[in-house]
């Protein structure tokens, strides 16, 4: 069976890779092997891909097909936070810097390269960004990964970009998946304030780890996103949520962008759509629209009185 070194297997989007991307053998790097026991501990590689020296050590003699790169410092405010320490700063360190040297390890063993990038490259103000629009991100997260596509793009290695955008669905629970923090929340009779003037191109975790797949076995070159189709306010996306699951909508509050941020709103998206159609034309598959998801999540979570 042929291996993957991956970068954030223990994460959030590499621990739904590892249940379902069962043909190759994933190897994940990471600076603590056992950062939450998800991945057993002889599937790991203890390596910190800010460092070269080190990681070119532990990965020279290893037999791998290519590096799927998922990891990443994604929180936007903490990138901005430490944006004031640039390019000494752990954001570009690990976003850029590390993706140099994951870029150098392809390049020496001839391997193929999918790196996992962000709508935040871009500004939020047209919305359903193709793959030519030129990207003007707005905050130090989605400077740090365009910064690592140019890298990876003037490298000339074997290389798949793939951008999506706020993935959600885990078959585990997750802080950062919105539609299960939905969902605990208003089960558990909470009130919440979701955002009504923002639009996301919310993305299905396992469509998502589905054209990777793909990616990776047709070995892509260049730049592809991958969204769904249909734009949903926060707002309109936990009302979805809420009546597939039989939950009461009238615990959902509508607030704005620069109510529920502060002054942090400015460094989110009014728009964080994409447009997958390059991507669905060459596949013939494309990403689930949220109602069509909802019964899958039914079924994964469980409704309230029969809760996994």
């Amino acid at each position: 069976m042929k291996k993957i070194l991956v970068t954030g297997l223990s994460g959030f989007i590499g621990t739904r890779l590892s249940e379902l991307f069962h043909r190759y053998s994933l190897i994940g790097v990471s600076r603590s092997v056992s950062r939450n026991g998800r991945i057993p501990a002889r599937n790991m590689i203890k390596a910190d891909i800010t460092d070269e020296k080190e990681l070119s050590k532990k990965i020279n003699n290893i037999e791998f097909d290519g590096i799927i790169h998922l990891a990443g410092i994604t929180h936007i405010d903490r990138c901005e936070e430490d944006k004031i320490n640039g390019k000494n700063g752990l954001a570009w360190k690990v976003n850029v810097t590390g993706t140099e040297n994951i870029i150098r390890a392809c390049s020496q063993s001839g391997k193929f390269l999918l790196f996992l990038s962000t709508e935040c490259v871009f500004d939020g103000k047209k919305g359903f960004y193709k793959e030519s629009d030129t990207p003007s991100p707005v905050n130090w997260y989605g400077r740090t990964k365009y910064e690592a596509e140019k890298k990876i793009l003037s490298s000339k290695i074997n290389a798949c970009i793939l951008r999506s955008v706020l993935v959600y669905g885990h078959s585990k629970g997750y802080k950062v998946d919105l539609a299960k923090k939905f969902f605990e929340l208003l089960k558990s009779g909470k009130k919440i304030s979701a955002v009504n003037d923002q639009f996301v191109t919310f993305t299905f975790i396992d469509d998502l780890i589905g054209a990777i797949n793909l990616a990776w076995d047709k070995k892509l070159t260049g730049i592809y996103h991958f969204a769904a189709e249909t734009s949903l306010s926060p707002f309109e996306f936990a009302r979805t949520i809420s009546s597939g699951f039989g939950l009461n909508n009238k615990m959902i509050k509508q607030t704005t962008l620069e109510k529920f941020f502060g002054k942090s709103h400015r460094l989110r998206l009014v728009n964080s759509s994409l447009n997958s159609d390059k991507f669905r034309e060459f596949s013939r598959t494309r990403a689930k629209n949220l109602e069509d998801v909802v019964p899958i999540l039914v079924k994964r979570w469980g409704k309230p009185g029969n809760i996994k």
